[in-house]
């Protein structure tokens, strides 16, 4: 039986069958800066440190 590729999120450890449901479950479930990768439990810690950091 052929394997499908596993995209697995680097936080939590769930796998997705596509990059495209990986970033959006990283976007919404962990907060991940898209410039270098940090992640944060909520968007206000987003936001604060997208303006200080980049």
């Amino acid at each position: 039986m052929p394997t499908t590729a596993h995209f697995v999120c680097k936080t939590c450890d769930h796998e997705f069958d596509s990059p495209a449901g990986l970033g959006q479950h990283v976007g919404i479930a962990h907060q991940e800066c898209a410039v270098c990768g940090e992640t944060f439990e909520e968007t206000e810690g987003l936001d604060e440190h997208t303006q200080n950091a980049h």
